[in-house]
């Protein structure tokens, strides 16, 4: 039995010069292997280059065993869904049908029992047009498992027509009110100076500190910022020793890590894998709940896998309550496609698990509801002891976990000028410092000089000196 691939080729933008030239490739391609592999009673590739009837396409597409669709990048594609629809079973002489079908077409999302593929990688396309003949005309299925397949895409078609598209869309633009989370400020004002006065030793009570840290502390990897990790550490050793100061730093990193950078201050809480692990002053590492499930992890694991095969520069990391896919070293265009699509596979396949999908910078997160930043804030902190005065201070979306739960009293700062949930905002990681340095000298501490080349600008009160804001009152 032979194998006959029917090329349509339909003219188009023949004034156009590339079109010309690829046009050209083509003919030559085609001449090339009809030369090589045609024998006196076959072809293998018949090649229309011409306009065709509708009914003759659909006659076509009915008695054709596979269909190749490939591009590069596209839209929807109307070709795939054409395929399928014309499989109607109830006609004579129409036969089952699979797909190939390139990953980056829309139609690669709905069409989810076609053979998808990444067009790039030659031998996989192969693979799967291989495949795809197998399916259709081989011995691995019964003729009404090929159909079951077949009735599977069509149905999805069918239902999913443009009439379909446009009453879910509207049903869900009406119900949409109701649903909204709170909208995220896309101004909001700067963190004023005066805001560390409150925090003074002098006000009665006791205040909190929460710094996630990715974006508010400097990394250790960073050799220009060697100096203001020495200074920071210093600064908190200052902030975390006065008794009515809590200063808690939660990361998404590993305990190890979030050790060995600020491990020294034994007065700091530290928070490990965005609330998975904690260090309270004094104390050894623990879980911060011993009852959350990960057994989900594997699972996850090997979904993410299957991305990270094809998507060079990618890769996984296995935490303690979480898996995260990296694609920070991609094609940027591309990862960001595969990132969408696999958010997709990873709502369907974990819908039922104790666990969430979320998406940060260059990242996919799936974690357990348990290990969120804003939950840790709201129940664990906030919830677990009194505090007059909370300033919380990230600069990344998991941050934002912790604004859009905090209560409204809090001073929720967001690191640059993203779109947030947060109150106020420090343009750099430097003002930080600033502020953080403000909030010692409450206290009458000594600044690092690092922190003071970073204060160019006058105190809130109009005055040199930051105590000035004080009262003069002992409280």
């Amino acid at each position: 039995m032979h194998t006959v691939f029917l090329f349509i080729s339909v003219p188009s933008r023949q004034s156009v010069e590339e079109y010309k030239k690829i046009e050209e490739d083509v003919h030559r391609t085609i001449s090339s292997i009809n030369g090589r592999f045609s024998t006196a009673t076959h072809q293998p590739i018949v090649y229309i280059h011409r306009g065709i009837s509708i009914d003759e396409l659909a006659a076509l597409y009915a008695r054709a065993d596979c269909c190749l669709v490939t591009p590069l990048a596209d839209g929807m594609n109307l070709v795939a869904k054409e395929f399928i629809a014309a499989k109607d079973r109830r006609v004579d002489n129409v036969v089952p049908g699979s797909i190939v079908l390139s990953e980056l077409t829309g139609a690669a999302h709905e069409l989810f029992d076609a053979l998808v593929v990444n067009p790039h990688d030659e031998d996989a396309v192969a693979d799967a047009i291989h495949v795809g003949l197998e399916l259709t005309r081989g011995d691995y299925l019964s003729e009404e498992q090929r159909w079951e397949v077949t009735e599977r895409m069509r149905h999805e078609v069918l239902k999913n027509d443009a009439t379909a598209w446009a009453r879910s869309m509207l049903l869900k633009m009406q119900a949409v009110s109701s649903r909204i989370p709170p909208r995220q400020r896309t101004s909001v004002p700067k963190l004023p100076d005066n805001i560390a006065a409150l925090f003074s030793a002098k006000v009665s009570g006791n205040k909190a500190v929460i710094i996630h840290c990715e974006g508010a502390l400097p990394s250790d990897s960073a050799v220009s910022g060697a100096e203001l990790q020495v200074a920071a550490e210093l600064l908190l050793t200052e902030l975390a020793a006065r008794e009515d100061l809590r200063v808690f730093l939660i990361s998404g990193g590993g305990k190890e890590v979030l050790e060995s950078r600020f491990g020294g201050v034994k007065e700091l809480t530290l928070i490990a894998e965005n609330g998975f692990f904690v260090r309270r002053p004094g104390q050894s590492w623990e879980l911060f709940n011993p009852f959350i499930s990960i057994d989900w992890m594997d699972k996850v694991k090997h979904v993410m896998d299957l991305s990270t095969c094809c998507t060079p520069g990618s890769f996984v990391q296995t935490k303690a309550a979480s898996v995260v896919w990296n694609y920070s070293a991609c094609d940027e265009e591309y990862s960001q496609f595969k990132a969408k699509e696999l958010i997709h596979q990873l709502s369907l396949s974990v819908a039922n698990l104790p666990c969430q999908v979320c998406q940060g910078d260059k990242i996919v997160e799936v974690t357990s509801p348990q290990v969120r930043p804003g939950l840790v804030v709201r129940k664990h902190i906030l919830a677990a002891e009194s505090f007059v005065e909370v300033v919380c201070i990230g600069d990344d979306p998991v941050a934002e976990t912790i604004f859009s739960d905090a209560p409204e009293s809090t001073y929720t700062v967001r690191i640059g000028r993203d779109e947030t949930f947060a109150r106020y905002c420090l343009p750099d990681r430097a003002c930080v410092h600033r502020f953080l340095g403000l909030l010692a000298e409450q206290h009458g501490l000594m600044l690092p000089d690092t922190f003071r080349s970073f204060d160019n600008a006058r105190s809130p009160c109009g005055t040199e000196d930051a105590l000035d804001c004080l009262p003069e009152e002992e409280t």
